[in-house]
């Protein structure tokens, strides 16, 4: 068994993918005398914004999404943030729709499912995790996992989102005793 993949978890599982769903990170630089383009978030900006709410680092990676419905099962209790602009964000708990605001950290229950839909206006969003998505050989180079978890890769219906437990698992389980903590208040 490999070391590193005992630290990775899946956190969500994809429904619906949306369009234009991909994983991204900060700038991506460095390559281009090797004739690859710079690359990474549309929204530098807002991809930071998420990943620091949560204290991840700026340019954790994320999954971006450009417009339609990304549909998600929860597949492990997680704390999230959805950040940018034009999209609804719902939860929907034992049968029950709850909105979400944006910029704003959430925590959502295994069973879950999370719907980020497009709204009348078009815009960007990304979907943080804390600990952020494990992608880029963070997990076993012949899985599922890894195959579908590679920076700017579109994602496709029935993909699992790993979280990275291994750099952020302590800041995890602090963040949900002060949700917790905050719940109870």
């Amino acid at each position: 068994v490999n070391d590193v993949m005992s630290l990775v978890s899946p956190a969500m599982h994809v429904i619906e993918p949306g369009f234009g769903s991909q994983l991204r990170g900060g700038k991506k630089t460095g390559a281009k005398h090797l004739g690859s383009p710079e690359g990474g978030a549309l929204d530098p900006y807002m991809l930071a914004v998420g990943n620091l709410l949560l204290g991840n680092e700026p340019d954790a990676i994320a999954l971006e999404l450009l417009g339609g419905r990304l549909r998600l099962h929860v597949e492990s209790s997680v704390m999230l943030v959805v950040t940018g602009c034009g999209f609804v964000i719902t939860v929907i708990r034992n049968g029950q729709y709850m909105p979400l605001a944006a910029q704003t950290r959430h925590r959502v229950e295994k069973g879950d499912e999370l719907i980020i839909q497009q709204g009348p206006n078009p815009g960007v969003a990304y979907l943080c995790l804390l600990g952020g998505v494990a992608a880029d050989g963070q997990t076993q180079p012949n899985t599922e996992i890894a195959k579908a978890m590679s920076l700017g890769q579109t994602i496709a219906q029935h993909t699992k989102l790993p979280i990275r437990d291994d750099v952020f698992f302590g800041a995890h389980i602090e963040m949900l005793q002060i949700e917790e903590l905050s719940i109870r208040v």
